[in-house]
């Protein structure tokens, strides 16, 4: 992360690392030995600046992490224990204006000015623009953008890539004499991610949109909760029964999520066959005190390593028996209980309530679950 310092009262911007490749290494080791496999490691802020790289038409591995070096032997000991590595980018946001022209490539909005993203502030739930924003790529450029960073990416190895914002987000540019809609936006995203998927990568995606998903082989923060409107009576596993059993995925991470109970995480997976994802650094979380990465106020990996180690363990004994099975069926049977079906006949029946209940004959303990058919 980019974090302000001082040498005899001048403030300066400095790199320093929350996770560097060798960390990543001793972290992942210690997952492994709490019985923990099937990993997938989505790992941010690994070039061109950290967290906020600019525009990755070109490649530079940050030094501060362990340069180029470090990256290809964390990918050497990835290939080895079976880990799918992504590092992740953006690419239709640059968080850095280096070798970024404001006036010449960010998109335009409606009064033509250059389109800007000013981070959410989580109190007043409104955008901090004392904060430093993104800005959108113009969208003609996206297309060239992906092609030279292919360049670049393809000679690391890594096998897989981590997109940010490319399978769900699109930007409209009303710059004059190039507007450009949403709808051509698409086209371009398109033809980017099956410009990367042709490269033989695996391509993990945040969120992820009906036209990307072709693409991709894993998603983080997929929908797995309705808005909270109140015109909506019911939230419903719409997008899991869609994407089950073709693309692996997970809801938001674990550790940064509105969860307090641990249990309640549990059921939410097996009910919508999602996987397990948590967000973590190195670093003790005091590191991110005082700069712009403050929603990262719980990662610190030790203070998570039993919790996850538990609620992976639950998690996969149910799921790890539906592995590329589609979701068949999902009902509501009670308050706060339901029942999903997978394509092998494999069913569970979760309880969300504090207290017991009795379905389809079946007595649930409180903030518990039961699973049957297929071979369980």
């Amino acid at each position: 992360m980019t974090k302000k310092k001082h040498v005899i009262g001048i403030p300066y911007n400095a790199l320093e690392p929350l996770t560097t490749f060798g960390q990543a290494q001793m972290i992942l080791d210690k997952v492994q030995a709490q019985g923990i496999h099937n990993i997938k490691l989505k790992y941010t802020g690994w070039f061109n600046g950290g967290m906020n790289h600019g525009i990755p038409d070109r490649i530079h591995v940050d030094g501060a992490v362990g340069g180029k070096k470090g990256l290809k032997e964390l990918a050497q000991y990835t290939g080895r224990q079976g880990i799918s590595l992504f590092p992740d980018m953006s690419i239709l946001t640059t968080l850095s204006d280096d070798g970024f022209s404001v006036t010449k490539d960010a998109a335009r909005t409606l009064r033509d000015i250059p389109a800007t993203l000013y981070p959410v502030n989580p109190v007043i739930n409104r955008r901090d623009r004392d904060r430093t924003p993104a800005y959108v790529v113009a969208p003609r450029l996206v297309g060239g953008v992906v092609e030279q960073m292919l360049e670049g990416f393809g000679k690391l190895n890594t096998g897989g890539i981590s997109l940010r914002d490319l399978a769900d987000r699109l930007n409209s540019d009303y710059r004059k004499h190039e507007q450009m809609d949403r709808t051509e936006s698409q086209e371009i995203s398109v033809k980017a991610l099956a410009g990367i998927a042709g490269k033989g990568l695996e391509v993990m995606a945040s969120g992820g949109n009906d036209y990307a998903l072709p693409y991709v082989t894993d998603l983080t923060e997929a929908p797995l909760s309705s808005s909270g409107f109140k015109i909506e009576d019911e939230s419903i596993p719409f997008y899991p029964m869609v994407v089950h059993g073709h693309i692996s995925y997970t809801g938001k991470p674990y550790n940064l999520s509105t969860y307090t109970n641990p249990k309640q995480y549990i059921l939410k997976c097996l009910e919508y066959g999602s996987g397990v994802f948590f967000e973590w650094i190195a670093e003790p979380n005091y590191k991110v005190k005082d700069t712009e990465y403050t929603d990262l106020y719980a990662v610190n990996y030790e203070l998570w390593m039993n919790e996850a180690a538990e609620i992976y363990g639950e998690v996969n004994s149910v799921l790890r028996n539906v592995q590329g099975q589609s979701i068949a069926s999902h009902e509501k049977l009670g308050e706060g209980v339901f029942k999903t079906v997978y394509g092998n006949g494999v069913y569970v029946i979760v309880n969300y309530n504090g207290t017991q209940v009795t379905a389809e004959g079946k007595v649930i303990e409180a903030e518990s679950y039961t699973t049957g058919g297929g071979h369980t």
